[in-house]
């Protein structure tokens, strides 16, 4: 073999390859959903977010927590 053809067929591995790595995540995409629904990590980064906050308020029953997220609403 020359070393054209070596190259030639390095670069054929070579985009071979990168199709397979695109295949391979797409179908772990599309394969592997989540039952609950999508990902969403502006949601996520909020909730931790405000989870490091201090409760500004406890809740006593029913009544009063129905109250507070009325109010927040």
């Amino acid at each position: 073999m020359t070393q054209k053809t070596i190259e030639k067929f390095n670069q054929e591995i070579s985009n071979l390859k990168k199709e397979m790595e695109i295949l391979r995540s797409f179908l772990i995409g599309a394969l592997a959903k989540d039952l609950e629904g999508d990902y969403r990590p502006d949601f996520v980064k909020k909730i931790l977010q405000l989870s490091e906050k201090k409760a500004d308020f406890t809740f006593k029953n029913a009544k009063n927590f129905l109250q507070e997220i009325q109010k927040s609403s």
